[in-house]
């Protein structure tokens, strides 16, 4: 059996946006329906790389990763309990995630996890007083970080934002065949 082989790219990938001015941030004027595209995804992989980096000593100085807080958060958000798949769907992690990320939590005293009452598949994950006292430290300089960041944009211009890249993921999740679940 024969392999088809592939085209390989023998230039850096990047250098077909540096003559396009991705490498500045500067569109072309007007720009392609792709070229659009691309620095618009571009400029969301940067907002959300550097907001990451803002917060991110936030959660080191509580010894939390973010991926973990935000899992705490999830289920303070559902009541301060939620099943596996519950936390999967508002997390959107893989289920393997969700377990590693549970492990992690249990094992540091924030989760305790119990058979699900009625189905005997599932487990119940609960925050600890430990790990409510953890989402009530972290949640004050976490928020007046983001309050800071967003400051850039008006209210308005903040609900337009929201608006808008809730669209973008109810098309990613079209794509994946699921249905969207917002993201607040």
């Amino acid at each position: 059996m024969t392999i088809p082989s592939r085209k390989v790219r023998t230039q850096n990938p990047s250098s077909e946006y540096l003559g396009r001015g991705y490498a500045a941030g500067i569109p072309a004027s007007p720009a392609p329906a792709s070229q659009r595209a691309a620095t618009a995804v571009l400029a969301v992989f940067k907002t959300s790389s550097w907001l990451l980096h803002e917060v991110s000593p936030v959660f080191a100085e509580h010894g939390i990763t973010a991926t973990r807080f935000d899992a705490l958060e999830a289920l303070a958000r559902h009541g301060g309990t939620a099943r596996p798949a519950e936390l999967r769907d508002t997390l959107h992690l893989p289920a393997q995630t969700v377990t590693s990320v549970l492990d992690q939590l249990q094992a540091a005293g924030l989760v305790k996890r119990s058979p699900h009452p009625s189905d005997r598949r599932s487990t119940i994950a609960e925050l600890t007083p430990a790990g409510r006292e953890t989402v009530d430290r972290i949640c004050p300089p976490l928020i007046d970080i983001e309050k800071d960041c967003m400051s850039a944009l008006s209210p308005a211009e903040q609900e337009q934002l929201i608006s808008l890249l809730t669209k973008i993921q109810e098309r990613i999740a079209q794509r994946r065949g699921g249905a969207a679940t917002a993201a607040t």
